[in-house]
């Protein structure tokens, strides 16, 4: 490890013009590391050497770069949380680097409205995002999040399956397709009406999103078998989402 960080400081003094790769090692990989200071001169921004360097932040995946006028920047791709499901609970976190972005999801006593389509079974749906408009590659995702029932038909043993997905889910008791296809679909078999919802990608399911016309979305799905229920219920969920994409351009 230390002789990689080395080969690396070394590297960063021919690059930037240090005397040495310990100049670098105390100077440029600080500077490298840290994000830059809006509010420093043009001086200060030029004699940190590293004008032709982009640099990208954990906020929203903005790029800082150093110019005649100092430093300057352009923020990184995000979506947007639904009106709604802020209003229920969902809150978003949103980090970058070097293109690739990671959008966390937190979500605090989120009430999903569960559906009896008696034969077809029961399903529940939350919109956790809308992504930006282009082509949207979805690296992976995963979820740890806890379930529990409400006082409606939901048998306290329901076997729920969940996923993640482009779209909301059809009237059965199966996520299939695009209903998960940013994770597929995992059992949430309730005990004592708690459970759980643990889903991560695979990868087969890396996949490439056309949102150029339409801005793709993220669906939370949840779904029983019709014995698994006798009327429509609710599932209070907690926990946690991630999902990790790049946005390759649009058009």
């Amino acid at each position: 490890m230390k002789k990689h960080i080395f080969l690396l400081a070394a590297l960063l003094a021919v690059l930037c013009g240090l005397a040495s790769p310990l100049e670098a090692t105390t100077k440029q990989l600080a500077i490298l590391m840290t994000a830059p200071t809006l509010a420093e001169s043009p001086m200060e921004c030029i004699t940190a050497r590293i004008g032709k360097y982009v640099l990208l932040t954990t906020n929203n995946g903005a790029m800082y770069h150093c110019t005649s006028a100092g430093w300057t920047t352009t923020a990184g791709p995000a979506g947007v949380v639904p009106a709604g499901s802020v209003t229920a609970g969902v809150t978003v976190e949103e980090a970058g680097s070097g293109g690739v972005h990671w959008t966390v999801f937190k979500l605090t006593n989120v009430s999903v409205t569960m559906t009896d389509a008696t034969t077809n079974g029961i399903q529940g749906t939350l919109q956790l995002y809308d992504f930006p408009a282009g082509l949207i590659h979805i690296l992976g995702a995963s979820s740890d999040l806890t379930t529990l029932a409400g006082t409606g038909g939901l048998t306290d043993t329901a076997q729920i399956v969940c996923a993640l997905g482009t779209v909301t889910l059809a009237v059965d008791a199966t996520l299939t397709g695009t209903e998960a296809d940013y994770f597929p679909s995992v059992a949430g078999t309730l005990t004592g009406g708690a459970g759980t919802c643990d889903g991560e990608s695979t990868t087969a399911l890396s996949v490439i999103t056309d949102g150029t016309s339409s801005a793709k979305d993220a669906f939370l799905n949840f779904a029983a078998a019709d014995a698994q229920a006798s009327a429509s219920d609710t599932l209070t969920v907690n926990g946690t989402v991630v999902i990790s994409w790049i946005q390759l351009g649009d058009n």
